[in-house]
């Protein structure tokens, strides 16, 4: 039978439980869902708070902060502005962005929604006390709760201070590599026809003697191309050093021993001032080229104080300059040099200051000064300053220039300290030009080269075999191994270089290409350090750079071949 109550009853107990039901299942899920928001918010914000290298600041659309990591509050001391809970104001804004113009930020963000710079700032210095490079992006986000659309913005800023600092490190460093290849190939070029210039003009005088009319005029030619062979030793010198000596030299005693050279190129309104350190290690150097770049910074001085002094009533003219030593220890992750590019060096340093009151120089200028050619003078050529700076790097040390347009400027040259002198045996006095019997293989591609080693040497009783190439040169050496009592060997040639010739001479004696006992003369237009590890692969070799006269050619030959019958 029916039951229509109990069915009634019935319908009533089981229609209650599934709505209570219903309800607690959607309001579980509600909370599991809430739950698994705020765990994932609390991962995105540790995340965010982990960033150590990008400041991450939220805001909402009236710019109140509404999260910010560490790395933000460095940035940008963020914190008190989120304490505050209120929008950030048009000029906070604009001081974090560093943006003279808000409007351009603002349109930015409503048509593309994004907006990037960077921006110097200076609320946190690096460790030289210059603004960091940050580089800054904000973005609008939109969010959707429930069935509201809110707005707000992110903003996402890196520090790229050392990155910028590498890239421009490269670039500088791969422009001067290129500059100093093109300077080094002059170089070498111009010294084998100052070569022929010296050699035959050495040749004609021995020949005519002091006597003769043209003797003067042949004295003339010999001193022009002497000064011409100096302008190449500053080319070799901005291209790779062009050590002629390593002498041991103590900064304070050169820099009194030049003051009154100095003086005399000076004007005398101008005050000289020497600032010596107590005790000053020692510098490994080429005097000869260091006092070339403490003339030239001083006389740069000088120039700069002379233009101040146009300027100036005659009773204001005036100024100092002043040569200042000392000592500095470096920490190659912490030390950056400003004006020729950022150079890194470790270690201690002996450093000399060559400080003006002169007229300084702009930003452009300053960051110019160190381009071979270029000047602010209108008569004004030459390397300069890329000299000074490829002499000074070429010694292991490095550069630094400050300068503020009417305040003066300060370089500052800095070279490795050494401690301890380490003496070497005093080399005797060269043996003047003798006659020899031996037989001399010279190669060089150079036929003026070729000529002037013919003439001398033959001249001197030798007799010589001659090559244009290294190919040529190691067959002739192939068919006379066994009378070929020493080779001069140019190292740039077509065909084969140096080097390989050396390596091919070394095999024929059985010696793996790595050491033979044939004394070798190795010439170039280059200078000696590019030659360190060729000069071993024979037990007896010496160097001669070019452009050398016929006394010099002479001498070396007779010396090297003594030597090698000292040793024997």
């Amino acid at each position: 039978m029916n039951n229509p109550t109990g069915t009634e009853e019935q319908a009533a107990g089981q229609g209650a439980p599934s709505g209570v039901s219903s309800d607690a299942s959607q309001a579980h899920e509600l909370e599991s869902l809430r739950r698994e928001l705020r765990e994932t918010q609390a991962q995105l914000y540790s995340i965010l708070r982990a960033s150590t290298g990008y400041g991450i600041v939220l805001m909402d659309s009236e710019y109140r902060v509404l999260h910010y990591n560490a790395a933000a509050d460095a940035l940008f001391q963020i914190a008190a502005d989120a304490a505050k809970s209120e929008p950030l104001s048009d000029e906070r804004i604009a001081q974090i962005l560093r943006a003279p113009n808000l409007n351009e930020v603002r349109a930015a963000l409503g048509t593309g929604g994004r907006w990037e710079a960077e921006v110097e700032h200076d609320q946190v210095k690096d460790y030289e006390g210059y603004p960091r490079l940050v580089q800054i992006v904000i973005t609008s986000t939109h969010s959707r709760a429930a069935e509201t659309l809110s707005r707000g913005y992110l903003l996402i800023a890196r520090d790229i201070t050392d990155q910028r600092r590498r890239e421009r490190s490269l670039l500088e460093s791969q422009r001067m590599d290129s500059i100093g290849l093109l300077a080094g190939g002059i170089a070498h070029d111009f010294n084998n026809i100052l070569m022929g210039i010296l050699g035959y003009s050495s040749l004609v005088k021995d020949m005519l003697g002091p006597g003769h009319s043209a003797f003067r005029m042949l004295d003339t030619i010999e001193k022009a191309a002497e000064r011409a062979v100096s302008l190449t030793n500053q080319l070799l010198a901005y291209s790779r050093g062009g050590k002629l000596q390593s002498v041991y030299v103590n900064l304070d005693h050169m820099v009194t021993d030049m003051l009154n050279i100095i003086g005399s190129n000076i004007s005398k309104q101008i005050n000289m001032v020497h600032e010596p350190a107590d005790e000053l290690p020692w510098v490994v150097v080429d005097p000869v080229q260091l006092q070339q770049v403490i003339m030239n910074l001083c006389i740069n001085s000088s120039e700069a104080i002379a233009e101040k002094n146009s300027q100036m009533s005659l009773e204001e003219q005036g100024g100092t300059i002043t040569l200042r030593t000392g000592v500095k220890t470096f920490d190659m992750e912490r030390n950056r040099f400003k004006g020729i590019g950022d150079v890194q060096i470790n270690g201690e340093f002996v450093f000399l200051q060559v400080e003006d009151d002169g007229i300084g120089l702009n930003p452009d200028t300053l960051a110019r000064i160190f381009e071979p050619f270029f000047t602010t003078k209108f008569t004004g050529r030459g390397l300069g300053l890329s000299a000074v700076e490829g002499i000074v790097r070429n010694h292991g040390g490095a550069m630094m220039v400050e300068s503020q347009r009417g305040h003066g400027s300060r370089f500052t040259i800095f070279l490795p300290a050494k401690r301890s002198m380490v003496l070497e045996g005093e080399d005797s006095d060269l043996p003047k030009p003798l006659q020899g019997t031996e037989t001399i293989l010279f190669v060089d591609d150079e036929p003026v080269a070729r000529q002037l080693g013919l003439l001398t040497l033959a001249n001197l009783g030798y007799r010589v075999l001659l090559a244009e190439n290294g190919r040529i040169g190691l067959d002739a050496y192939k068919k006379n191994i066994e009378e070929v009592s020493l080779v001069i060997l140019d190292l740039t040639m077509p065909e084969m270089n140096g080097e390989e010739v050396l390596t091919a001479m070394a095999e024929l004696h059985g010696s793996s290409g790595r050491e033979f006992a044939t004394p070798i003369l190795l010439t170039s237009g280059y200078d000696e350090s590019a030659m360190d590890e060729l000069k071993h692969r024979s037990t007896a070799t010496s160097f001669l750079q070019k452009p050398y006269t016929p006394e010099q050619l002479s001498r070396a030959v007779r010396e090297l071949l003594d030597r090698v019958g000292r040793l024997a």
